[in-house]
């Protein structure tokens, strides 16, 4: 029943007290388990305080869904710590987790503001590879 005013309450979330406090009450009604919830959360946090959304992802009980990691990494390609994106980017691999054609841009982004051309350059060949092979299947 709460998980209905949660996006409203996500979305007037100003102050990293009512962050918090909505944090504590996606955890007492276990919507840290629900991949709609989490994304919503952190979508909202990241314009608070990026750290306090990575954290949060970081503690999660369940494996965030995709969507959650791309509102990070856009975030951490945007702020003054691009290389956050691309440690968040080979986490997201480390974990299995295949990314999609939202998180490449972000992490190509991220990989030109801290000058990593050989990283971008991998990055591309990969997503290159997989569209060559998903294509043919």
């Amino acid at each position: 029943m709460i998980s209905r005013f949660l996006p409203s309450l996500f979305h007037q979330s100003k102050t990293t007290t009512h962050l918090l406090q909505i944090h504590s009450l996606v955890i007492k009604t276990a919507l840290d388990h629900d991949p709609f919830s989490i994304s919503s959360f952190l979508l909202s946090a990241c314009s608070i305080s990026i750290e306090f959304a990575r954290s949060f992802l970081n503690d999660l009980p369940v494996v965030p869904p995709l969507f959650a990691w791309n509102v990070i990494i856009r975030e951490y390609s945007k702020s003054p710590y691009p290389i956050e994106a691309l440690k968040l980017f080979s986490e997201l691999h480390r974990l299995g987790i295949r990314s999609d054609n939202f998180t490449f841009p972000f992490v190509l982004k991220a990989c030109g503001r801290c000058s990593r051309l050989r990283e971008g350059c991998t990055l591309l060949a990969m997503k290159l590879v997989c569209k060559c092979t998903c294509s043919t299947k």
